[in-house]
């Protein structure tokens, strides 16, 4: 296991019981001292005991690390295993694969290796496959199933597949689960990262580098990968100033004033009860102490509230109708950074669409780009945004595989 020291991040980690000893930590995590928790052989953050309390835990991050052997061992062979007399369509396709891209003379096996993990998720990315989270069944061949008819499914679907097909062809793979994304509250600025955001994906391994993370699930839904969850649930109506957008402002100033509550209750050791107890110049009781913590939490509950009631975040209609189109060509397979300007973006989108949605394209862009530029005063009139709203929810890109 080798870091870059340079990549290191420090961070505070609240976190809720779980009746687990797994902890929530970034790659790669070495504990603080005193932290309570440790690395298993697997990489995995573990506490020293199951979590039955709500705690607080400091750990330093590596972003930059690399991890496995650099060259091929025999404990390898473990991440090779595949079930026998399963998924026989997906092995055929794996060998054809193989074939096509190996060639018989290398002298190093591993010589193609880059070229299979990319050939595979251009199938993934060109196939036709779709991100839900409510796919089909699937039977005894799940696998099968999944590559060849249903094609809809989560990032456990897209993982498991990724692994199953990376063996077949001779890589060393394994599943590796999580959680991606997360929500900043704008209120207080912290991250929180729920059960919603857990998330699967693939590890290979490779000569020289080790072991290599790769999501298939990027390739299928860049969307979920680059917003998380949030992203997604935005392309569903979340919109502010909509009932869901008013719900999600007033959970986020519960969710900060819970925060502060939360830490409130961490700070207040045995040292920090006997120093406020001291400042006050009243005798040491519990009855005093708990008085004096109930004020004190109260006031700055109070003073929270009204701060955080008080922000109002200005959005603007014509920049959100601008962004969910931007996620519809993000999943249809084109990515639109925000730094790309509307008529730019109408120049390049135009040879990627099928002809019949050229026109109709090209003329929701100009649409969008004269409400921008042309209105006459800074309020848009509500029928022509209910009218570029309707013609944004519509607009379903079928690109075309030209680059």
């Amino acid at each position: 296991m080798r870091f870059d020291p340079a990549s290191a991040v420090e961070y505070t980690v609240t976190m809720e019981p779980t009746n687990r000893n797994w902890v929530l930590a970034l790659e790669l995590p070495m504990p603080f001292d005193g932290s309570g928790f440790h690395l298993s052989d697997d990489l995995q953050p573990l506490a020293d005991s199951p979590l039955r309390e709500r705690i607080r835990y400091q750990v330093r991050s590596f972003s930059g690390f690399r991890v496995g052997p650099l060259q091929w061992d025999t404990d390898l062979e473990q991440w090779l295993h595949l079930p026998p007399n399963y998924n026989p369509r997906t092995l055929q396709f794996a060998a054809d694969l193989r074939n096509q891209i190996v060639d018989p003379s290398d002298r190093d096996p591993h010589a193609r290796d880059e070229a299979l993990i990319d050939a595979v998720l251009n199938h993934f990315r060109r196939g036709g496959y779709h991100y839900t989270l409510q796919p089909p069944a699937l039977g005894h061949h799940s696998i099968d199933e999944f590559l060849f008819e249903t094609r809809l499914g989560f990032c456990e679907h897209y993982a498991a597949a990724f692994t199953v097909l990376m063996r077949a062809v001779g890589i060393p793979a394994r599943i590796v689960t999580g959680y991606q994304g997360g929500e900043i509250n704008p209120v207080d600025g912290n991250l929180t990262v729920r059960q919603s955001d857990a998330h699967a994906w693939s590890e290979v391994w490779l000569p020289g580098k080790g072991w290599k993370r790769v999501d298939p699930t990027a390739v299928v839904s860049p969307v979920r990968i680059e917003q998380g969850q949030a992203g997604l649930a935005g392309q569903y109506g979340s919109r502010p100033g909509s009932l869901m957008g008013w719900v999600g402002a007033w959970r986020m100033n519960w969710e900060a004033i819970e925060n502060v509550w939360n830490q409130a209750v961490l700070n207040y050791t045995a040292d920090r009860q006997r120093s406020l107890i001291s400042q006050l110049g009243v005798a040491p009781s519990w009855r005093n102490l708990s008085i004096a913590f109930a004020a004190s939490v109260t006031v700055v509950l109070v003073l929270l509230a009204i701060l955080s009631l008080s922000h109002r975040e200005v959005r603007d209609p014509l920049a959100d109708l601008v962004t969910q189109l931007r996620i519809r060509l993000a999943l249809a397979g084109l990515k639109s950074p925000a730094s790309e300007g509307l008529t730019d973006l109408k120049r390049r989108l135009a040879p990627r669409l099928q002809p019949a949605q050229a026109d109709e394209a090209g003329a929701l862009l100009q649409a969008l780009e004269d409400a921008r530029y042309e209105r006459a005063s800074a309020v848009l009139r509500p029928a022509d945004l209910r009218r570029l709203r309707a013609r944004v929810r519509r607009f379903r890109p079928q690109l075309t595989d030209e680059v």
